[in-house]
């Protein structure tokens, strides 16, 4: 495992400095809340800690949050955890808002877009993913749902990471399947080895989107 461990001393921010607002998206084992934290507009992620293999994800995910940080890859602010009388712990991810949402929200929106902010959303994007493949990481989840926009529309690389970061090891082993359907390469799709290209093939696919809108 190339990875950073994640330590449990890393959730050391305090709940009572975490304004939480109100519920923005919710995925299979969370729910992410607008919020502030010291002034600043940011993005709360609320997860149950639950069996060892969620556990091994979700150790995953901070440690990437943590230890890989791009302009163009959403910021990780800080986390901690809340333990219930009744035994549950639930962690709190903190990171930044992007108040522009989602590349696919603003493609569907209707809205004239301009050429010039279709090419720069996309140029963002892919130097997320060269960061990343440099670091030998595949993201494996690259959609316009996962690429989000900050005030400014710089754009942001988001996803569960989970699920959808894992290790690149000796290019060319098989991995765990993730993805989306719509965007994922035939070599997932079809359980063969696969490397770094599947990332840039669902790349392919939001270029497409970007020209076409659907």
């Amino acid at each position: 495992d190339i990875l950073p461990a994640f330590d449990e001393a890393d959730l050391y921010l305090s709940l009572s400095d975490i304004i939480l607002g109100a519920q923005i998206g919710q995925g299979a084992f969370s729910k992410v809340y607008v919020g502030r934290y010291q002034g600043e507009l940011v993005a709360v992620k609320k997860q149950k800690r639950a069996d060892d293999e969620l556990e091994t994800y979700l150790l995953r995910e901070l440690a990437v949050l943590k230890h890989f940080q791009h302009e163009n890859m959403i910021r990780y602010v800080g986390g901690t955890q809340v333990c219930q009388p009744d035994g549950t712990a639930h962690v709190y991810i903190v990171t930044e808002l992007a108040e522009h949402g989602d590349v696919l929200a603003l493609l569907l929106c209707g809205a004239a877009i301009g050429w010039r902010l279709r090419a720069s959303i996309l140029l963002d994007a892919t130097r997320a993913l060269e960061y990343l493949h440099g670091k030998r990481l595949i993201h494996r989840d690259i959609k316009s749902a996962n690429l989000l926009l900050d005030r400014n529309f710089n754009c942001k690389l988001a996803g569960e990471f989970v699920s959808y970061f894992g290790m690149a090891r000796p290019l060319g082993l098989n991995m765990t399947i993730v993805g989306t359907d719509a965007y994922i390469a035939p070599e997932l799709m079809f359980d063969e080895p696969y490397n770094t290209a599947a990332d840039m093939f669902s790349l392919g696919v939001v270029a497409w989107e970007s020209i076409y809108r659907k």
